[in-house]
Protein backbone atom coordinates (compact mmCIF):
# COMPACT_ATOMS: atom_id res chain seq x y z
CA UNK A 1 0.00 0.00 0.00
CA UNK A 2 0.93 3.53 -0.07
CA UNK A 3 2.55 5.46 2.68
CA UNK A 4 -1.13 7.11 3.43
CA UNK A 5 -2.90 4.35 2.48
CA UNK A 6 -1.09 2.65 5.28
CA UNK A 7 -1.05 5.17 7.96
CA UNK A 8 -4.69 5.44 7.70
CA UNK A 9 -5.31 1.47 7.41
CA UNK A 10 -6.62 1.98 3.94
CA UNK A 11 -7.73 -1.10 2.39
CA UNK A 12 -9.46 0.03 -0.78
CA UNK A 13 -6.71 0.43 -3.08
CA UNK A 14 -3.79 -1.88 -2.18
CA UNK A 15 -1.10 -2.08 -4.79
CA UNK A 16 -0.91 -5.48 -4.20
CA UNK A 17 -3.37 -8.06 -2.83
CA UNK A 18 -2.11 -11.39 -1.13
CA UNK A 19 -4.63 -13.65 0.28
CA UNK A 20 -3.46 -17.72 0.18
CA UNK A 21 -1.07 -17.18 3.34
CA UNK A 22 1.92 -18.40 1.71
CA UNK A 23 2.71 -15.20 -0.69
CA UNK A 24 6.32 -14.18 -0.90
CA UNK A 25 7.94 -10.87 -2.00
CA UNK A 26 10.56 -9.81 -3.81
CA UNK A 27 11.94 -6.50 -2.74
CA UNK A 28 13.30 -5.56 -6.26
CA UNK A 29 14.55 -1.99 -5.57
CA UNK A 30 15.45 0.34 -2.58
CA UNK A 31 13.22 2.11 -0.29
CA UNK A 32 10.22 1.90 1.85
CA UNK A 33 8.14 -1.32 1.53
CA UNK A 34 4.03 -0.77 3.27
CA UNK A 35 2.36 -3.60 4.26
CA UNK A 36 -1.37 -4.11 6.30
CA UNK A 37 -3.64 -6.33 6.96
CA UNK A 38 -6.67 -6.82 4.76
CA UNK A 39 -8.93 -6.45 7.25
CA UNK A 40 -9.15 -2.79 8.43
CA UNK A 41 -9.61 -3.64 12.37
CA UNK A 42 -6.76 -5.74 12.42
CA UNK A 43 -4.53 -2.89 10.42
CA UNK A 44 -6.12 -0.16 13.35
CA UNK A 45 -4.82 -2.77 16.35
CA UNK A 46 -0.99 -2.29 14.18
CA UNK A 47 -0.86 -5.81 12.34
CA UNK A 48 1.08 -3.94 9.73
CA UNK A 49 4.93 -3.71 8.53
CA UNK A 50 7.13 -0.95 7.09
CA UNK A 51 10.27 -3.14 5.63
CA UNK A 52 13.30 -0.34 4.45
CA UNK A 53 15.24 -1.95 1.80
CA UNK A 54 19.16 0.09 1.62
CA UNK A 55 20.59 0.24 -1.63
CA UNK A 56 23.68 -1.65 -2.07
CA UNK A 57 26.76 0.53 -2.00
CA UNK A 58 29.23 -2.28 -2.43
CA UNK A 59 29.08 -2.46 -6.23
CA UNK A 60 30.21 1.70 -6.31
CA UNK A 61 33.91 1.79 -7.64
CA UNK A 62 35.67 3.36 -4.41
CA UNK A 63 37.25 7.09 -5.37
CA UNK A 64 40.88 7.28 -4.83
CA UNK A 65 42.42 9.74 -2.53
CA UNK A 66 45.39 10.45 -0.89
CA UNK A 67 46.33 7.87 1.68
CA UNK A 68 46.51 9.49 5.02
CA UNK A 69 48.25 8.41 8.73
CA UNK A 70 45.16 7.09 10.86
CA UNK A 71 44.93 9.06 13.87
CA UNK A 72 46.74 7.18 16.49
CA UNK A 73 45.68 7.43 20.38
CA UNK A 74 47.41 6.98 23.25
CA UNK A 75 46.18 5.35 26.71
CA UNK A 76 44.20 7.39 29.07
CA UNK A 77 46.51 8.17 32.03
CA UNK A 78 44.11 6.59 34.61
CA UNK A 79 44.21 3.00 32.85
CA UNK A 80 40.45 3.01 32.08
CA UNK A 81 38.81 2.17 28.08
CA UNK A 82 38.45 5.50 26.44
CA UNK A 83 35.01 7.10 26.47
CA UNK A 84 32.19 8.11 23.91
CA UNK A 85 30.26 10.68 25.25
CA UNK A 86 30.77 9.48 28.53
CA UNK A 87 30.28 5.99 28.05
CA UNK A 88 32.79 3.32 28.20
CA UNK A 89 33.26 1.04 25.28
CA UNK A 90 33.24 -1.61 27.45
CA UNK A 91 29.12 -0.50 28.42
CA UNK A 92 28.62 0.46 25.19
CA UNK A 93 29.80 -3.44 23.68
CA UNK A 94 27.09 -4.83 26.34
CA UNK A 95 24.65 -2.09 25.68
CA UNK A 96 24.92 -3.61 21.98
CA UNK A 97 24.64 -7.06 22.93
CA UNK A 98 21.11 -7.04 25.19
CA UNK A 99 19.99 -4.55 22.46
CA UNK A 100 20.86 -7.25 19.64
CA UNK A 101 19.42 -10.19 21.98
CA UNK A 102 15.91 -8.27 22.67
CA UNK A 103 15.56 -7.33 19.04
CA UNK A 104 17.44 -9.88 17.14
CA UNK A 105 14.50 -12.66 17.74
CA UNK A 106 11.57 -9.72 16.61
CA UNK A 107 13.11 -8.91 13.26
CA UNK A 108 13.79 -12.98 12.66
CA UNK A 109 9.83 -13.15 13.60
CA UNK A 110 9.10 -10.48 10.72
CA UNK A 111 10.68 -12.03 8.01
Amino acid sequence: VSRDDYSNCNTATPIAAFNDGRTTFTFNRSGSFYFISGVEDNCKKNEKLVVVVLSDRTKQTPTTSPATNPPTTSPSPSGKSPSYNGVSSSKMGKAAAIFGALVGPLILMAL
